[in-house]
């Protein structure tokens, strides 16, 4: 085969600029980027960095939404209203005949293909972007700015009485249940529910989950056409996407002038996406490494024919500089390193060792003449072989930096974001307190901030993300086999500490699987389940420093509200609803039911029952612990817009051998990555409102004004605490560049100023 560059695009001028202001700031002279060069032994390592595009902030706004049809943004209501309206309508067509439709969903197609050249021929993606852009403007008309105020999204008229819930499976998600859209009890949280003064009746009459799986099933008989376009030299692609989605893309806060150095390696795992999944490397690793993160468990999941696999263990040393990346990569019989066939610099037959010996399979493979693959290039139950990248390898191991990035993107956004975070966490919790907690009952009040909207946003995911020929499926570069494979292992590609589940399983460390009691099961329980969400043994960073402070004030928050309550603990006997709800909530865990873990959970929650103040505690420390997860928690794996639009960051799914995503993978990710910009509720008032219009203390039983007073205080005190921890990470951030490596870069994803209520978006 022929030996083919991969091509790799040049430095911005914005770059550029970014970087002489930030070496002259250092005091040092500015030094020239250059783009990056193939493997050779002439060209020194300096001339070996790839190229880092700056920033582009999104502008979420009604008009700029429609830039490519601007016209119709003086018509905003009245137009794209009945457009929208006729094209969800799709109940009506058993009263209506099709042929009465066939104009509004012409109009909305021809909107589709009409507006968007850059996704001509993908009719999935171009709807999805549409549906998206329609779904912004009903908000702005609902809520006539860009935010909304807790006064408007939680209102106790909606709030809905104890029933059970109608629910679907999850396609492929361990028979978890979710609930159905029409479910939603906050009229703001569904299309146009403010406007029809029901989210039933809205939920009834613009059926988004219904428009979605018509979409899923129609496309999924047309031809997947797959397209792998490079980008060209000197076309930057964060312009690329934000040309055609900026005027939807969420926000950015993050800062990065650097993104695909060493350094940038090191703040991309120890304060950026890979923050939450930093642990000590075992003793025994040969690089003398002190901490890692770990990739490779997505390397068993095969990828469709031309793409680079997954997968990639990063070590760091003890002053946090990267030393390796070991992938774990399938052995074609007939390449084996003793062999001593010759490498490829460009990756175009596989990845190579640092030894310049290919004995990996590539994408040009087919598992033998006799064994063609059509899925990847290499037999996908070949076992998988340890091939070591360092510092020095030049091009390779800039390919093994940016496949890490991107298997932890892709690790990140589907286990940690999509089936931890919404299925296992969100949709339990909120399902559980639906039917199991009366409208009145504290703990569901409690609750109804953080479980806004919840029931609408995973029930759309439900349908455009968790099935066959979805949009997660379409960005991953998963085959269907590696797609139901990696849901089927899901809970064990979760951080092996435990960081992110909605419980801290207790540990049986007796013979046989026994503790010395359930005293001492209960204690340890508690005492893991009442830490913070993120952590592990023997790690110490900024952002877990700033995830615990954040953990203290949450902690003495919910302290407060449930010993109002409860001042004398929590009896079982007198709560029953209560106690039917923690159970309900454990016993629908997959987690809870398929492995031993769940029974001593079972076990530790048992020897609470007995006991007030013991259940309080627990009751205290499962609260604190879902309200971290759904604000700090999808703040750090599901913030991720500066990675998103920028593919030679990271990507989902990039050409084998390449240093950047696919024109199409850049598309598809910043498309995906747009529909989380919808309007929510914010945790901390934003600049221009107060804490009396932010301020969500109406919402809880109070049987006297005194009393409301009395928790209003209580929120007042955690705000006035979320306020000093934001302004403190707003500095530790804008004074980055003056302090030393590692640590010269902010912390964003655990400053409350950024963070939602729920995970409604």
């Amino acid at each position: 085969m022929a030996d083919v560059e991969p091509l790799v695009p040049p430095p911005s001028k914005e770059y550029l600029q970014h970087k002489r202001k930030a070496e002259a700031a250092a005091g040092r002279a500015p030094v020239a980027t250059e783009p990056l060069q193939k493997k050779q032994a002439a060209v020194a390592p300096t001339k070996l960095t790839p190229t880092t595009w700056a920033t582009i902030a999104g502008e979420r706004s009604c008009c700029r939404a429609f830039s490519s049809t601007n016209v119709f943004c003086t018509l905003r209501t009245p137009l794209l209203l009945f457009i929208t309206l006729f094209t969800f309508w799709l109940p009506l067509v058993v009263v209506i005949p099709p042929a009465a439709l066939l104009l509004p969903i012409g109009t909305f197609l021809l909107l589709c293909f009409g507006t968007m050249r850059k996704l001509r021929g993908d009719p999935y993606w171009g709807v999805v972007l549409w549906v998206q852009r329609l779904h912004i403007l009903t908000q702005y008309v609902q809520f006539g700015a860009g935010r909304v105020q807790s006064r408007e999204a939680y209102k106790l008229s909606e709030v809905a009485p104890r029933r059970t819930l109608s629910k679907q499976p999850l396609p492929l998600g361990w028979g978890l249940m979710v609930a159905d859209y029409q479910e939603e009890e906050m009229d703001a949280a569904v299309i146009l529910g403010s406007i029809f003064g029901s989210a039933r009746v809205s939920a009834a009459l613009v059926p988004v989950p219904r428009l979605l799986e018509l979409l899923r099933v129609m496309t999924y008989y047309l031809p997947w056409r797959e397209k792998l376009t490079s980008f060209e030299r000197g076309e930057d692609p964060v312009k690329y996407v934000m040309q055609e989605v900026g005027s939807i893309y969420p926000s950015i806060a993050q800062v990065w002038l650097d993104k695909t150095s060493d350094a940038a390696l090191t703040h991309f795992a120890r304060s950026g996406l890979g923050a939450h999944r930093v642990e000590l490397a075992p003793d025994t690793n040969p690089f003398g490494a002190k901490y890692m993160v770990r990739t490779n468990a997505l390397a068993a999941l095969e990828v469709r024919p031309g793409y680079g696999t997954y997968g990639g263990d990063a070590y760091f040393d003890t002053d946090w500089r990267p030393v390796a990346i070991v992938r774990a990569e399938r052995r074609h019989p007939a390449r084996a390193p003793a062999e001593g066939i010759a490498c490829a610099a460009d990756g175009a037959h596989g990845a190579c060792g640092a030894d310049g010996v290919n004995g990996a399979c590539g994408a040009d493979d087919t598992g033998g003449e006799d064994n063609a693959d059509p899925y990847g290039g290499c037999d996908w139950w070949r076992s998988l072989a340890d091939v070591t990248y360092r510092p020095g390898d030049g091009y390779l191991w800039e390919q093994a930096k940016f496949g890490f990035r991107s298997s932890l993107f892709v690790l990140v956004t589907f286990v940690d974001h999509l089936f931890m975070l919404h299925m296992q966490t969100s949709e339990l919790v909120t399902v559980a307190a639906r039917e199991r907690l009366s409208a009145g009952h504290p703990i569901r009040r409690f609750l109804l901030p953080f479980t806004y909207g919840a029931i609408t946003i995973n029930a759309w995911a439900r349908t455009a993300l968790c099935d066959y020929r979805t949009t997660t499926h379409r960005a991953f570069a998963f085959t269907d086999r590696s797609y139901a494979r990696a849901w089927a292992v899901a809970p064990t590609l979760a951080p092996a500490s435990g960081a992110g589940s909605l419980f801290a399983y207790p540990q049986r460390t007796g013979a046989g699987g026994d503790t010395g009691g359930e005293g001492d099961l209960f204690d340890e329980f508690l005492k893991r389940q009442s830490g913070p969400i993120y952590g592990s043994p023997g790690v110490d960073t900024p952002f877990l420093r700033a995830a615990a402070k954040y953990h203290s004030h949450v902690s003495a928050w919910v302290g407060a509200y449930v010993k109002h309550y409860y001042p004398t603990g929590v009896d079982v006997t007198q709560e029953a609803e209560l106690q039917a709800f923690i159970e309900q909530v454990v016993l629908t865990s997959s987690a809870s039911t398929l492995n031993d873990a769940g029974a001593s959970l079972e076990a530790a929650l048992a020897a609470a029952s007995g006991d007030p103040l013991r259940s309080r505690a627990m009751l205290i420390a499962f609260l604190t612990r879902f309200v971290e997860l759904v604000t700090l928690g999808h703040e750090q794996v599901g913030s991720v817009q500066v990675y998103a639009q920028d593919a030679s960051f990271a990507a989902f799914r990039w050409k084998a051998g390449d240093l950047c995503g696919t024109k199409e993978a850049a598309m598809h990710g910043a498309i995906l990555m747009c529909l989380t910009s919808s309007i929510a509720p914010t945790l901390m008032p934003d600049p221009t409102s107060t804490f009396e219009q932010h301020d969500w203390a109406y919402l809880y039983p109070a049987s006297s004004t005194a009393e409301a007073d009395q928790l209003q205080e209580i929120n007042r005190r955690f705000q006035e605490g979320l306020g000093e921890l934001a302004r403190e990470m707003d500095l530790y951030s804008q004074k980055a560049p003056s302090r030393p490596f590692p640590d010269n870069t902010g912390v964003w994803t655990a400053n409350p100023r950024y963070m939602e209520t729920s995970v409604s978006i």
